[in-house]
Order: structure tokens, then C-alpha cells, then sequence
């Protein structure tokens, strides 16, 4: 068991000293330099193995100046050298600036300041032609009054009929507050003439819980009183 970590110590360490040789540059005098070396070391190693397959084995293993040195059971021995260190490379030639690009005070392309010539703006197309122009669309219908129920209708385009929205036009009441005056209400009431136009009244009323309802009176030129339809008043609420 001995010998044979020995003879696995004195490859690895064979192997060790081969690398070293491997990572040299690629010059031609120093590749001449180290081929020599590693020529010489490579007859050391076939005697080395040649003792090993003769059954010798090694006695030791010793650090020399520059390398290390294999002795047998038999006193021989054998001194592996390392290679020297290469000289180091001539520094390359500095590589030429790259060729600078911009866009001058007349929009040119300059190319490290000189002025190529060639705009950077591209022109002006023409302009396109007008499109055609669509057809007038047909005119809407303003919504209008039914004459049967009073409500406001609008015009339904997709079916070519009149459709009811459910608002009575006829009169429409609204109250509002009065703007510097806390206490009262100011109630309007627009009423359809017979002409088909309307007619804005208002009248004033008190903040007070008490009123409930009133009737609508008119009076004509000659100080003849119509009575009108009956208003219900909810308190707390701005239409009615």
C-alpha cells in the first residue's frame, strides 16, 4: 500500500509540473526554451516509470532548489526540474480611434467633424390628396309633444316611429330656494298654450309645514277667476 501512494503522489506530481509547461505563450523563442525542458524531463519520467514497472519503488520525495528530487529503494534517484518563467510579451499597437457620428448646425452628417454633405432630415413629402367628402347625413327630428298624452316623444331613427319617454311636458313644476330669503320657496309651474308654446308662472310660498296642497287659479282680462287643478305639496323636497 505504501509503494503505491507513493507512485500516485509521484505522477500527480509529474502531472503538476507538465502544466506549468502548457500555460506558456506562444512565442517561438520561449515555446524552443520550454520544448527543450520538457524534452529533458520527459526522459527523466521513461526511466522513472521504467524503474517503477521493474518493481522498484520510491524511497522518498524531496523539495530541491528549482524542483523536486525521486529517490528509489535502490539509492538512485532522479532531480525533476521546473521550467523557468517566460519573458513577457511586447505590448500591441494602440488601436485607431472609432469614427465619430453626429448631426452639424446645418442637420448634415459629420463623420469626425468633417461635413459628409448628406442631410440628416429627411424631406418633405407631397401632400395627399383630399378624401372624398361623405354625404350630408339626414337631419334629426327635435323631440316633440304628444297630443294625445301630453309626454314628451323622441324620434326612434330604426324603427321610423315615435316613442314616448313617460314625461308629462304639459306642466311641469319645480321649486327652487330663494337665493338671500331662507324662509320662503319659489314654486314655477309651465303650462302648454294652445298655440303649442308655454307659459312660465311662479309664486311664492313660506317654508311652512302646515300648507299641504293649493289650487291653481287664473285670471283673465276681465278679472274672471279659473280654478285650476289641485297642487300637492311634499315638504323637504326640491321638485314636485
Amino acid at each position: 500500500m505504501k509503494r503505491k501512494f507513493v507512485k500516485v503522489m509521484f505522477f500527480g506530481a509529474l502531472a503538476l509540473s507538465t502544466v506549468t509547461y502548457v500555460g506558456c505563450k506562444d512565442y517561438d523563442d520561449d515555446i524552443d526554451n520550454l520544448q527543450t525542458q520538457i524534452d529533458a524531463n520527459k526522459a527523466s519520467i521513461v526511466d522513472l516509470q521504467k524503474f517503477v514497472n521493474e518493481g522498484k519503488w520510491v524511497k522518498s520525495v524531496e523539495d530541491v532548489a528549482g524542483g523536486f528530487k525521486i529517490t528509489f529503494d535502490d539509492g538512485k534517484f532522479y532531480s525533476i526540474i521546473n521550467g523557468t518563467n517566460g519573458t513577457n510579451g511586447t505590448n500591441g499597437k494602440d488601436g485607431k480611434n472609432g469614427t465619430v457620428v453626429t448631426i452639424g448646425a446645418n442637420n448634415n452628417w459629420f463623420f469626425d467633424g468633417i461635413d459628409s454633405g448628406k442631410s440628416a432630415v429627411g424631406l418633405k413629402g407631397e401632400d395627399g390628396k383630399d378624401g372624398v367628402n361623405g354625404k350630408d347625413g339626414v337631419n334629426g327630428k327635435s323631440p316633440r309633444i304628444s297630443s294625445t298624452t301630453g309626454c314628451w316623444e323622441v324620434y326612434n331613427t330604426e324603427t321610423g316611429k315615435w316613442d314616448s319617454t313617460g314625461i308629462v311636458a304639459n306642466a311641469t313644476i319645480y321649486i327652487t330656494e330663494v337665493t338671500g330669503n331662507p324662509l320662503i320657496w319659489k314654486l314655477y309651474v309651465r303650462e302648454l298654450k294652445s298655440d303649442g308654446t308655454y307659459a312660465e308662472s311662479s309664486v311664492t310660498l313660506p317654508k311652512a309645514g302646515s300648507i299641504v296642497s293649493m289650487d291653481a287659479v287664473s285670471v283673465d282680462a276681465n278679472a274672471k277667476l279659473t280654478l285650476g287643478s289641485t297642487i300637492t305639496l311634499y315638504c323637504g323636497k326640491n321638485k314636485y
